[in-house]
This record gives structure tokens, sequence and C-alpha cells, in this order.
């Protein structure tokens, strides 16, 4: 999640080697499956809005697609798949930034040298991983509405700050 343009791969040889991004303060979430309420305040207090995790996981839709809104209890175990517990993808998130006046955008499918353009241009990016940086696999998942969308277990999201020349 990121406000603004991202710099395509064909700039990659401008990029430098390493980057980080002072100034970003992670806290522990709440609850078992919060990540992303817990990532979206942290972002934001980054760009100094002040936004409770609570309050955030509240004001977030409700749905068995975690495109359109935050699914199951947050207090869930963490690393089923819809409709049991799982969370929320950047979509309603971005949303509810975005109410809050911040300047989020949700994206799929960027590349590396996409998200090391944000971060060398000094842009925290939440990304949505399998757990703690696990290899897994997606499987598509179909909802009530016959909308499918890609679901992992163990769906986490961290706020990507930094990088080197090997991760």
């Amino acid at each position: 999640l990121f406000g603004e343009a991202t710099i395509g791969p064909e700039l990659a040889g401008t990029l430098p080697d390493t980057a980080y991004i002072p100034g970003v303060v992670g806290h522990a979430q709440k609850y078992s499956l919060s990540c992303e309420a817990r990532s979206a305040a942290d972002w934001a207090a980054f760009w100094g809005a002040n936004i409770d995790e609570t309050e955030f996981l509240n004001g977030l839709p409700t749905s068995d697609n975690p495109d359109r809104g935050f699914v199951g209890d947050p207090s869930s175990i963490w690393g089923s798949i819809p409709p049991a517990g799982y969370g929320v993808h950047a979509k309603p998130v971005a949303a509810l930034l975005r109410a809050y006046g911040l300047e989020a955008e949700a994206q799929k499918g960027l590349s590396w040298n996409d998200l090391r353009g944000e971060i060398a241009d000094g842009r925290p990016v939440i990304v949505w991983i399998i757990g703690q940086m696990w290899i897994g696999n997606a499987i598509a998942y179909k909802d009530v509405d016959g909308g499918t969308t890609n679901v992992a277990r163990f769906e986490h999201t961290m706020i990507l700050i930094g990088y080197d020349e090997t991760r």
C-alpha cells in the first residue's frame, strides 16, 4: 500500500543497491488476526496520522471474501482460510486509510524492482505475505456470492522498509 506511482522494471539499473527508511515504528498486534490493522496503524503513524489498531479494525467492512472485507473474528486462530477467520486483503485496508485522509493505494503483482523503488523513494509498503516470509501456495477461494480470490494459510502483513543486495 502506498501513494504515488511506482517505478517500472526498466528503471531497475537506477535503483540503489541498498535502501532503508528510518522512523517506521512497528508494534505488536492486539489480536491473532489483526496484522493488517496493526500494519495500517503503524504505516499511518509514519505519515503523521494517529490511528488506533482496534478502531481501524472495527472500521473495516466484513465479508467472507478478504478482497471485500475482514473475514472472521479477529481473535480466531491464525492459519485458516475463508470462510473461517482469516483477515483482509489490501483493497479494503487502502480504502479505510483513504477515509482517514491518507494517500493509500492497493496494488497486486508488483515486481521486486517496483517495491525497491518505493523504498528507495522513502515510501514504506505494507506487504501481504505467508507466515514470516515462508514458502507457501495460494489457493482459489469462491465466496458465497460466487466471486473468487486467492487466499493462503497463514496470511500475514508486514511493512517493508528496507532492502540490500541479497534480501
